[in-house]
């Protein structure tokens, strides 16, 4: 795979290459044509006369004969007979005469040496180089390289679902924590707030005994009983990586980069290394999920496991064994209904990323 250093300077060089190609071509069919004309000058009817023959070589007889004395002897002249301009030929356009690369009045050495005389054919005229337009280019870059690198060495994870997601679905953490101090991250008084580790892992959850009111509400309540000081958690932000509330909209909760505190609490982080936690907002003991947010819990999964570029596990909170074999809840357990969620996020990461 080609590292994005070659892929950034191939799509900014490629241009001005082909640039330079085109404009080489062109000037080197300026050239053949200007020196065509050059050694081939148009001649009108009346300047131009029959074609002269030159005299014969004389032939050698015999021993007597070459004892005659010769024409100098004789007080004869010897200078050449004058030269005539050649017959006008001209040809149609983009047409030229042979030309002989021996010849000391050829000055460029790409033409070739065709043959001369009577029965010589003039060249044919040369073929214009086809140049692929630029965006022939990028549509072969294209289908050579899917992406050389990956979503998750150019971008956050947050920034990267809004922009596959969009802003009308997908919530930034100011949405509902604000641009304070309120619901900003503890990370004071022994709090964990560590690096996640290689994301392998999915765990759904659902919310069970946070009244129903908004989504923002609901998280900022989450986020005090996750971060009270004294609680079970004593946690340094909210324990999720993101949270769906009841029409699909997700939330953006923890930084996807921190270790969350969503799957147990002892021993410290143990199974939270690696592990994204996904929160349904509602309380799914009794009633069945809206079909809206367990369709986009299972998108968020499809786009997670791209973002990084590998096949990730889902799993539910009670899969998660904690300290001492302790189980969230036992029973049908946390996430409850929302389990449904499961079977088909793994399935959108198993298309993209099979077995």
């Amino acid at each position: 795979m080609i590292g994005w250093e070659k892929w950034l300077k191939f799509r900014v060089w490629a241009p001005v290459v082909v640039g330079v190609a085109v404009l080489g071509a062109v000037q080197i069919r300026v050239d053949l044509t200007q020196q065509a004309r050059r050694l081939d000058p148009p001649a009108s009817h009346e300047q131009a006369g029959p074609a002269r023959e030159l005299p014969a070589e004389p032939v050698v007889e015999s021993s007597a004969e070459s004892a005659k004395p010769s024409p100098s002897a004789q007080g004869l002249s010897l200078q050449p007979p004058p030269l005539q301009p050649p017959p006008a030929e001209l040809g149609t356009m983009g047409e030229s005469k042979a030309l002989d690369v021996a010849s000391p009045q050829t000055e460029n050495p790409l033409i070739e040496a065709l043959p001369s005389g009577p029965e010589a054919q003039p060249a044919k005229p040369l073929p214009l180089l086809k140049v692929p337009s630029i965006k022939q280019v990028l549509v072969a870059d294209a289908q050579i390289i899917e992406d050389p690198v990956p979503p998750a060495m150019r971008m956050s994870l947050a920034d990267y679902l809004r922009r596959e997601l969009g802003p009308k679905r997908f919530h930034r953490r100011r949405e509902w924590a604000g641009r304070g101090k309120d619901y900003a991250p503890k990370t004071y008084g022994g709090r964990v707030w560590k690096p996640i580790g290689e994301v392998r892992h999915l765990t759904i959850h659902h919310s069970e005994g946070v009244p129903l009111e908004h989504p923002a509400s609901m998280i900022r309540n989450i986020y005090r009983g996750h971060s009270s000081p004294g609680g079970r958690f004593m946690a340094a932000d909210v324990g999720y990586h993101f949270l769906v509330d009841r029409q699909g909209q997700i939330w953006e909760g923890r930084s996807a980069s921190r270790l969350g505190t969503h799957v147990g609490s002892k021993p410290r982080g143990r199974n939270n290394r690696g592990n994204l936690g996904i929160c349904g907002l509602g309380d799914f003991d009794a009633e069945h999920p809206p079909k809206v947010m367990t369709e986009s819990i299972a998108d968020l999964a499809m786009y997670i496991a791209r973002y990084y570029g590998r096949r990730l596990r889902v799993r539910g909170h009670d899969d998660w064994v904690g300290a001492n074999g302790f189980r969230p809840r036992g029973g049908v357990g946390c996430p409850a209904r929302l389990r449904r969620a499961i079977p088909l996020a793994q399935d959108r990461i198993e298309r993209d990323f099979p077995r």
